[in-house]
């Protein structure tokens, strides 16, 4: 029978606290939920979270890079953070959420605003941490997933697990392929005929290892292992002819984690080692280029509890960088250094909490201006809380910002930080009742970016100059609930978001036209809604997206229109004793909408996908 207590998320009880569990206050935080996960399983991990929030996704065809835009914020202004550790490339401060199998990844949550204090670089927009967490005395598992569907497309993923008390192994390793070869109705040409996608195949492959071990002494050790390798089909816009131009990212990344509690004093020790190659081929424009780049990242940090209700956290983080390039002179190097101090208070009653953050670094030989946070949370009266958060931010430049050379382009090694200014105020209303759940949130935020990074011509070189400012604002809405009924159960949630970014300083070459005027590609307008419901052996879910118009350019002279995006999900349990089998049916784009997030790329209509998934404990250790 199903209970409300079976289905509410609880965050698990981890011996390994972080800073995003202690020392996050004031910033909206969104956890995606179990059911998400579930049935985007087999996808990456733009699609899980274009459907579970409202992160702007934007993407050069269905497979070209999948970036993010959090509150009016390019991708470069989001931190995503990998069992605490930094993967965004080194060399262009990017990450494309479409190259993150969502499978490999235990714990998902977005954390909404500026908070570089605690994160270091990039972190303006907000962080998006992926956690991958031991799952302690529960035998042997595995669980094996399959799909097929529309255009080719093919996934088969398999997980195992062994474990004890005290000890757990995971192997998790997925294959996936799709051929994208929709037709679609091409506006850019006369007549607008109908034509076939093409080069557009992904095939991707991928491996994430770990080794947990939790020691009598109030210890723990992690390891951690992820290869993945994604051969990607480019392809070009609908105006022009089939191209033939593909990128293969191979990349490699290894960890090692250490904490230990000593009476009141938490230590955490984390060392990082990660790999990337992308090799990039276009046969049109004579362009055969491989870029790589190492990252070595060490993290120290102690949180100690100085008395009853009052956390002090310190600690520091190294980064050593090498990038190759043919555009590069020479095996270029950076290392960077980094201090930081937080203190938390909670007052007796346990109604105001206040966290304060400072950040310090030492990067490309110069100390760069402080960084801080202050932030709150006060239960109000009741389910009533409020929160706030002010911090200031900043970004540092790229590989490529600093270092890029050929006869076209030339970086600047004297390039500042960027700098940011964030705010958010908010209310959040919770009751719980006896057979109903229901939670609102409701925040307003303000981002003002300074010194951006912009590349400018001169005497017909392109080189990169801090100049543009951008001001982003707007408003959240967030509704959650459930509702138990005899043997039925509904959950509903709702994510509502309204953004103004506009560029606030030109630079002198541009018009004035382009004052105050929309960024491209962030919508006024976003909303989310998730329905579903189960009785028994049987659920269903309706997930219902819209994406309000966005502008293309910077004059705000060309528009994509606005679009519903409807996903349906229906899921059947096999009564099969000692172990779990699920089948289920996807219907993606279930309106048939039309639709781009970047201009002249289109994606595919109604189409359909069929699996099956696997689950069951073979014994106990």
């Amino acid at each position: 029978q199903v209970t409300i207590s079976d289905t509410l998320h609880i965050n698990d009880v981890n011996i390994v606290s972080n800073r995003l569990q202690n020392f996050v206050t004031g910033n909206r935080l969104e956890e995606v939920d179990s059911l998400n996960k579930e049935l985007f399983q087999n996808k990456d991990l733009a699609e899980l979270l274009s459907n579970s929030s409202t992160i702007a996704i934007k993407s050069y065809g269905v497979s070209g890079l999948g970036s993010a835009s959090i509150r009016g914020t390019n991708t470069n202004h989001i931190a995503v953070l990998w069992n605490g550790f930094n993967i965004q490339d080194p060399l262009t401060a990017g990450l494309g959420l479409n190259l993150i199998p969502s499978s490999f990844i235990d714990d998902i949550s977005i954390q909404y605003g500026g908070s570089s204090s605690l994160f270091g670089s990039g972190a303006i927009g907000g962080v998006i941490h992926l956690n991958n967490k031991a799952d302690f005395h529960k035998g042997t598992k595995l669980n094996f997933m399959t799909s097929y569907g529309s255009f080719h497309s093919y996934y088969a993923g398999l997980d195992i697990s062994l474990s004890n008390k005290n000890f757990n192994t995971k192997l998790k390793t997925f294959y996936s392929s799709n051929e994208n070869d929709f037709s679609f109705i091409n506006t850019a040409k006369f007549g607008k005929p109908e034509e076939l996608n093409e080069n557009s195949k992904v095939e991707s492959e991928g491996l994430l290892y770990e080794n947990f071990i939790r020691f009598a002494d109030y210890s723990l050790l992690s390891t951690h292992y992820w290869y993945q390798n994604i051969f990607r089909e480019i392809p070009n816009n609908m105006a022009a002819n089939p191209g033939t131009a593909w990128q293969k990212d191979i990349s490699h990344k290894a960890a090692i984690k250490y904490y230990k509690n000593i009476n009141k004093v938490d230590l955490y020790v984390k060392s990082g080692l990660f790999y990337s190659n992308l090799h990039y081929f276009n046969d049109d424009i004579n362009i055969d280029a491989v870029h790589s780049s190492i990252l070595w990242i060490t993290d120290f940090e102690s949180k100690i509890e100085l008395f009853t209700n009052h956390l002090l956290n310190i600690g520091f983080t190294n980064e050593y960088t090498q990038g190759n390039s043919e555009n590069f002179s020479s095996n270029e190097e950076l290392n960077k250094l980094a201090f930081f101090l937080s203190y938390k208070l909670t007052t007796k009653n346990k109604k105001l909490v206040l966290v304060g953050t400072l950040r310090e670094e030492y990067h490309n030989e110069q100390f760069i201006q402080p960084n801080f946070s202050l932030g709150g949370n006060l239960i109000i009266v009741g389910k009533l809380e409020g929160k706030f958060n002010i911090s200031k931010n900043y970004r540092l430049p790229t590989f490529n910002d600093l270092f890029w050379a050929d006869g076209f382009a030339k970086g600047n090694p004297n390039l500042k930080p960027e700098n940011a200014y964030s705010s958010e105020l908010g209310i959040i209303y919770s009751p719980l009742q006896k057979k109903q759940v229901l939670g609102i949130e409701l925040t307003i935020f303000g981002n003002y970016i300074k010194d951006l990074i912009l590349w400018q011509p001169t005497d017909n070189i392109w080189s990169p100059i801090n100049l543009k400012e951008n001001f982003a604002r707007g408003v959240e809405l967030n509704l959650h609930g459930q509702y138990l009924k005899n043997k039925y159960l509904f959950n509903y949630k709702l994510a509502y978001s309204y953004t103004k970014s506009s560029i606030e300083k030109i630079a002198e070459n541009e018009s004035e036209n382009i004052l105050h005027n929309q960024l491209p590609d962030v919508p006024f307008h976003q909303l989310n809604i998730t329905l579903s419901a189960r009785y028994k052996n049987i659920s269903i879910s309706l997930i219902q997206g819209y994406t309000g118009e966005v502008y293309t350019d910077l004059t705000n002279s060309r528009v994509l229109e606005d679009y519903f995006l409807g996903n349906l999900a229906i899921n059947y349990k096999l009564p099969v004793k000692k172990m779990r089998i699920n089948t289920f049916l996807k219907i993606n784009n279930i309106w048939n909408s039309t639709y781009q997030t970047v201009y002249l790329y289109p994606n595919p209509l109604r189409n359909y996908e069929l699996g099956f998934k696997m689950n069951f404990n073979i014994q106990k250790l």
